[in-house]
């Protein structure tokens, strides 16, 4: 009984054997020393694929580590910010490693681009030299930023609780405002050097940036939620959009204040059952636009009373926002209207009849989109160009 095991093992070995073209050898052979060539040259080569797959089929293998030589050159490449030029008017922009919240371009030249997100860093791209500038200001996610009126600094506002004013030239802090809560939101006053405005839970603030305190507060006496946006209508006018979803409240989801007084103009502008995340002015019109959880684009009259457009909405199938804070713009004629998706990929609208005149999805075939967070027009060169800025931390120049 013990010879027939013994046979038919012996077969077993001779057919695996046979199977890795492995020659049998005697056990003084075995013994000897495999030279280097032989070794390089035998069958389990780990740099072919198939062997590697065939030796774990078989046997565990131990997780090979990064020697420190590749895990510098690893590092080195996850912090490396650069611009990649595709065309003339076409560029990837890379440094972020997070989603990419908030993009500005300076109204004074045509090749700054700033850029905000959750890494949290703040990234100046120089299209005309391809260059950039990182500025580590804040320790938590960075909701949104904003030009000073000079663009010789920019205010930033963060999850830190902190609202910074940055020196472009020097990455130094000027000034810096702290509060107790969240501060979500941000906007710059169009005439002012010295004021912004910082949206945070339930109320606005007025920053005089000479100081490190507040010299005003927007409040009303309902629960107005947290504030999403914040844009000016005019010099002495300023819309915020909140968060309030409640039967009760939802008029307040859209309020129209009075910047010298802190009174309430309006708050009769928006009834339906959405949060506006984003607001936008028309460049040319008494107009302003914003971006709903309903998946649509909505307009509204900047003029007394402010009421919204009820026989106009921007929509597609492709055009979704699912809870998400995702951007839009209006083009500098006030002829276009583009925003983002979830979906990765860019609607642009006509603005006068609402219709969707182009569609385009994000450029490399992924399995897995990334978002279409924010997004930019400007003019560039004679060109209308479109930055995108994306979940995955890029942001695209796109002449469409």
């Amino acid at each position: 009984m013990l010879n027939y095991f013994f046979n038919i093992t012996k077969i077993i070995i001779f057919i695996l054997m046979d199977f890795f073209n492995l020659e049998s050898s005697s056990d003084e052979e075995s013994k000897e020393q495999i030279s280097q060539p032989e070794i390089e040259n035998s069958k389990w080569d780990w740099d072919k694929p198939e062997n590697f797959e065939l030796y774990y089929s078989f046997k565990c293998h131990p997780k090979r580590k990064l020697s420190q030589e590749n895990s510098f050159v690893a590092k080195k490449k996850q912090n490396e910010t650069k611009i990649e030029k595709i065309t003339e008017h076409s560029f990837n922009l890379l440094g972020h490693k997070s989603n990419v919240n908030k993009i500005n371009w300076t109204k004074n030249s045509s090749d700054f681009l700033l850029s905000c997100s959750y890494d949290p860093t703040v990234i100046l791209w120089n299209l005309e030299n391809l260059s950039a500038k990182k500025f580590n200001i804040h320790t938590k996610l960075i909701k949104s930023i904003s030009f000073s009126l000079q663009e010789s600094s920019f205010l930033s506002v963060s999850f830190d609780k902190t609202c910074c004013l940055t020196d472009i030239e020097t990455a130094q802090i000027v000034n810096k405002f702290c509060h107790d809560d969240l501060l979500t939101s941000l906007c710059a006053h169009p005439k002012d050097e010295n004021l912004a405005l910082i949206g945070c839970k339930n109320e606005v603030l007025l920053w005089d940036t000479r100081t490190s305190k507040t010299s005003k507060k927007y409040k009303t006496k309902s629960y107005i939620g947290i504030i999403q946006d914040i844009i000016f209508i005019n010099d002495s006018q300023f819309v915020t959009s909140g968060d309030v979803l409640s039967r009760d409240s939802s008029e307040y989801s859209i309020l129209v204040w009075d910047f010298d007084s802190a009174a309430v103009m309006s708050n009769q502008v928006f009834h339906e059952k959405y949060v506006c995340t984003s607001l936008k002015k028309h460049p040319n019109s008494n107009l302003f636009y914003g971006q709903t959880h309903g998946n649509y684009i909505a307009e509204f009259s900047s003029r007394t009373p402010f009421k919204m457009n009820k026989h106009k909405r921007f929509e597609s199938t492709d055009h979704v926002t699912e809870g998400f804070s995702i951007g839009f713009d209006v083009n500098s004629n006030g002829s276009l209207i583009s925003s983002g998706s979830t979906k990765g990929c860019v609607c642009i609208y006509n603005l006068y009849s609402g219709e969707l005149i182009k569609k385009m999805h994000y450029p490399n075939k992924e399995l897995i989109r990334p978002m279409s967070l924010d997004i930019k027009f400007k003019k560039r060169h004679g060109k209308e160009l479109l930055a995108v800025a994306y979940s995955n931390g890029e942001i695209k120049i796109i002449d469409y």
